[in-house]
């Protein structure tokens, strides 16, 4: 057989984009992008932006690619080598512009550099001086390839609440981490059973057990708000409930004194549309007893 592989912790996220964890090579010990995206035989970093550590330039930075010359080159094979010790994909290059990085880039790096050393190695040394702020960084590094698969990592697992597993979400709609009684892959799709979710930085902060109105806009909007969170992808299409007049199994009540839900019928971001107490957990009638997600159930590791 295959010896599993080790998927390492992601980073956390910084400006609220995902990155992945280097090993060094040129200084390079995390990247961060807007997307990292999988493509035949090849994976891209939109935007990407690195933090250095050991090096000439130790810090957080967006990137200078001169239009795809051998600074910009030397900086995406540095990304490569680090993140899956692979080359650059042939060819790569990035178009000159006159525009820097999009606006939330700032969030991560004030400014923007390049690597300088034009034999494409792993020498820590040869980052350049402040080239100019990510916002008007003339000649960006939109992204890099590298050959070969993008390298998989994992958040860390949220500790089990009252035996029942738990992922960490991204705070989409307030939903910071989701729990349930059962996350199982399907076929194009994932399920929670019996979530239960904690919110943050919405209007309701807390930790709640969900009314779905049997499969009604609330609860969409909550399943919805759940797929967001934790894999960006939508609520499996034609996802509903049946109508129920019992609540949630009674271990849910060790998570959620309370079930609410989200009244917003646009299936929009909005944290502020959470509704007051509807019942407790064990009375909640129409409760969501499971959520279907498009796509794979993201991963995530236990501490050792």
């Amino acid at each position: 057989g295959t010896l599993p592989a080790c998927a390492a912790l992601c980073p956390k996220k910084m400006g609220g984009w995902p990155g992945r964890i280097g090993d060094g090579y040129g200084g390079v010990v995390a990247v961060y992008g807007s997307h990292f995206v999988q493509k035949s035989g090849f994976y891209q970093i939109d935007w990407p932006v690195v933090t250095l550590q050991g090096s000439n330039r130790d810090g957080t930075w967006s990137l200078h690619a001169g239009g795809g010359n051998v600074n910009g080159q030397d900086g995406c094979e540095a990304i490569c080598r680090s993140l899956s010790g692979t080359t650059r994909k042939p060819g790569w290059t990035v178009p000159s512009s006159d525009n820097g990085y999009p606006s939330d880039a700032s969030q991560l790096a004030a400014n923007c550099i390049y690597k300088n050393g034009a034999s494409m190695r792993a020498d820590k040394t040869d980052w350049s001086s402040i080239f100019a702020s990510t916002s008007k960084c003339w000649n960006p590094m939109s992204h890099c390839q590298c050959q070969g698969t993008l390298p998989a990592c994992a958040a860390l697992c949220p500790k089990k609440m009252g035996g029942w597993p738990g992922r960490i979400g991204d705070g989409y709609g307030g939903v910071v981490a989701v729990y349930g009684s059962h996350f199982v892959q399907k076929s194009g799709f994932y399920q929670i059973d019996w979530p239960v979710v904690t919110l943050q930085g919405s209007n309701r902060d807390g930790t709640w057990s969900l009314h779905a109105g049997g499969g009604n806009v609330n609860g969409q909007d909550g399943c919805e708000a759940i797929c967001r969170s934790l894999s960006g992808a939508t609520r499996k299409p034609g996802w509903t409930v049946p109508s129920s007049d019992n609540g949630y199994p009674s271990d849910a009540s060790q998570l959620a004194a309370n079930c609410i839900y989200k009244n917003g019928a646009s299936m929009r971001a909005d944290k502020t549309d959470w509704s007051s107490i509807f019942a407790s957990t064990s009375k909640c009638w129409n409760p969501m007893s499971h959520c279907q997600c498009q796509g794979t159930l993201p991963a995530c590791a236990s501490e050792s």
